[in-house]
């Protein structure tokens, strides 16, 4: 706007000068007159520049659009990705609860395995013990028996030995 201005009153100070020129002398007049074309000039620059400035200003619009445009398309892809890496998270942190509750329960799996290997080695050992008390009875068993035996078979030759000394 302040270019449209300049360019006004340039215009109106070449008014005043050329009103001013009508009563002045030849050498005013072409003084005047070479100062007129001089602001004619420097209006004509002024334009060019003017134009140059609107044009670099329509430039610097467009490239504002586009750089809006840019950010509003990068804006949505961040709350998309900010969507996307909170749902990740939420699995993040199921998974992380799941894994805890399955090291807990390896963890109790495994002493409850301590445990029963322990109580196996103490019953395997019972077990072992009771097999050779058997193996013991078993052997004190025949010995037993064949004391039995021997002691059955004198009492049997003694029983045939007493009806002879009778008479």
């Amino acid at each position: 706007m302040s270019e449209k201005l300049t360019i006004k009153l340039l215009f109106l100070l070449m008014c005043i000068l050329f009103m001013g020129s009508c009563k002045q002398s030849t050498q005013e007049k072409e003084k005047t007159a070479a100062e007129a074309e001089k602001n004619k000039t420097e209006l004509a620059k002024v334009k060019i520049a003017l134009e140059k400035t609107q044009s670099e200003s329509n430039e610097l619009n467009e490239g504002l659009s586009e750089t809006l445009e840019e950010f509003e398309k990068i804006k949505s892809e961040l709350s998309l990705a900010t969507r996307i890496k909170d749902s990740l998270q939420n699995e993040i942190d199921g998974l992380t609860a799941q894994r805890d509750e399955a090291v807990t329960r390896a963890r109790d799996t495994q002493e409850l395995a301590n445990d029963l290997a322990g109580q196996l080695k103490e019953k395997t050992e019972e077990v072992k013990a009771l097999e050779e008390l058997n193996e013991e009875l078993l052997t004190t068993i025949e010995k037993l028996q064949e004391q039995i035996e021997q002691a059955s078979g004198q009492i049997t030759v003694e029983m045939h030995e007493e009806p002879d000394e009778q008479p």
